[in-house]
């Protein structure tokens, strides 16, 4: 085994240095797609204009020269292909006796505020954080630092309309932690489009919500209270009752709206909450475009485009138990 390790990386470097060479080949043998596109512009801009035989003449001469070199091409692009896939075999077989095979890691968050960043699609930065203002014990899983988390334990009771923990995943800048990269805050009216993607799984005994959480500040900040609105998604609950038969058109769906002006006892701060409650309930949403929540709320006053977007965060509040809720998939996109 010791042998494998210390010969693997002359062996990586060797079949990369091998793959080097064939990427040159390929590039100096006329295969890249470069090369085509640019033969294919050059070609006939360049031909002298004599007289139509003449000229039907070179355009066949040239389309049998080509089809020789599309098939030597081919031929070419076939053999380094096959080398290649041989050399990525031979890399996965000499990873795998060298134990090097990957597995999952498992990070607990299991304090208060405790946070860690993870990683969704095309590396795009957020944080997984155990927002556990209740005190009472909890703990997340987070695997690998993707975009994922599940409540493995929870010792929620609450009583009352305020919950005990809100365990989420987010996207933007939350008292004073903000996700790697993130280009938040920015101002509501310098936003056409914010589009969001969410799976979560389980169905636990107790008082819960599977929610989105949206900030708006009246200035530019990225720590302490967000003091301009506060948007609650609401895709499911267990134990807070059902929502309307019948509410709003958005996004294809339909969705039951509430709203009322809250406070942190804390801080002394008040903002309004506007709810919108998913009238039939469902455990994802794909590719939801938030601009038409936040168009509502603006038409009745509570929002104003010139208030700053600050986080999208994504998570389960819980008033009791609530242990086996899980995030498989999270993401934001904004332009």
């Amino acid at each position: 085994m010791e042998l494998c390790l210390r010969k693997l990386p002359f062996v990586v470097f060797a079949l990369t240095a091998g793959l080097v060479v064939a990427i040159a080949s390929s590039s100096l043998l006329g295969v890249g797609p470069h090369w085509l596109g640019s033969a294919r512009h050059r070609s006939h801009p360049l031909m002298p204009d004599h007289s139509a035989l003449s000229n039907r003449g070179r355009a066949t001469t040239i389309a049998a020269t080509d089809s020789r070199t599309q098939a030597e091409r081919s031929k070419v692009r076939t053999m380094l292909s096959a080398e290649l896939a041989a050399e990525i075999a031979a890399i996965r077989r000499l990873a795998k006796a060298a134990g090097l095979h990957p597995r999952p890691v498992t990070l607990r968050l299991c304090h208060r505020y405790q946070h860690v960043a993870a990683f969704g699609s095309y590396g795009a930065g957020l944080v997984v954080r155990n927002d556990n203002y209740g005190g009472r014990g909890e703990c997340l899983a987070n695997k690998n630092r993707w975009a994922n988390f599940a409540v493995s334990s929870s010792a929620a009771r609450r009583a009352g309309s305020e919950p005990a923990a809100f365990p989420n995943i987010f996207y933007g800048c939350s008292w004073g932690v903000c996700s790697p990269g993130t280009t938040l805050p920015r101002r509501l009216n310098r936003l056409s489009e914010t589009v969001t993607s969410w799976y979560t799984r389980g169905h636990p005994g107790g008082q819960w919500d599977v929610a989105y959480d949206i900030w708006f500040a009246r200035k530019r900040h990225t720590s302490g209270q967000d003091r301009g609105a506060e948007i609650m998604l609401w895709l499911r609950s267990k134990g807070l009752g059902r929502p309307a038969a019948h509410g709003m058109l958005i996004g294809r769906r339909r969705w039951q709206l509430e709203h009322w002006l809250t406070r942190n006892p804390n801080t002394g701060a008040s903002w309004p909450l506007i709810i919108f409650r998913m009238v039939h309930p469902h455990g994802f949403v794909r590719h939801l475009d938030l601009m038409p929540f936040f168009h509502r709320a603006e038409a009745l006053g509570l929002l104003d485009r010139k208030w700053w977007l600050t986080a999208v965060e994504a998570g389960f509040e819980v008033w009791r138990g609530g242990a086996g809720l899980r995030t498989t998939s999270f993401s934001v996109h904004l332009k």
